[in-house]
């Protein structure tokens, strides 16, 4: 993010260089979550490095790291409501996996559920929050995740549905011409 700050003046030339896609690891929106992957954003930071980035004609994508052990159904719908105002292009929900040579996989290691490390794919919560299941933490961010896509893009796909992995009309026409050619996007809900 501080990144984008800096360079704001220097983001076209960037995107005249052949820059096309940005993903930005905002992790969290709640201040709580924040504090967890030390980040020192704000939310207008981030709302900011969106508006740079599209302003430059760079496809903007936002990652939220779900499932932490405070996370509950109002930090989902926090998430869920912030994401709506930065209007990135694209959105990112992960659930939070502590790996097993990390030092917080450590700290946590009481709260780790799940072992089997097959699962550890970003997709399968393994750590369950204090206020709710894992299963209703990954099917709160899953299904926030996908109503923000229709949310973001429903004006751009009219009667189009967003599950067919179709790229909006405008991030479509940001992405350079070798790409074009492939409309499908790859995202992780």
């Amino acid at each position: 993010m501080t990144e984008i700050m800096r360079d704001r003046d220097l983001l076209p030339l960037y995107r005249k260089a052949g820059l096309a896609h940005v993903s930005l690891e905002t992790e969290a929106v709640s201040r709580l979550n924040l504090d967890t992957f030390r980040k020192q954003t704000t939310d207008e930071q981030n709302t900011l490095a969106v508006k740079l980035l599209q302003q430059a004609g760079i496809v903007a994508e936002v990652q939220f790291i779900m499932g932490l052990e405070n996370e509950t159904p109002e930090t989902i719908e926090e998430t869920y409501k912030l994401a709506q105002d930065w209007k990135p292009d694209m959105a990112s929900w992960n659930m939070y996996t502590p790996w097993p040579f990390a030092e917080v996989f450590e700290e946590l290691s009481d709260r780790v559920e799940v072992r089997d490390y097959s699962k550890y794919n970003l997709e399968t919560p393994i750590m369950k929050p204090e206020a709710m299941t894992r299963d209703d933490a990954r099917a709160g961010a899953q299904g926030r995740a996908q109503e923000l896509c229709a949310c973001l893009h429903a004006q751009e796909l009219p009667g189009v549905s967003v599950d067919q992995g179709q790229v909006p009309q405008a991030l479509h026409a940001r992405l350079p011409q070798g790409v074009r050619e492939d409309n499908r996007v790859q995202s992780v809900l």
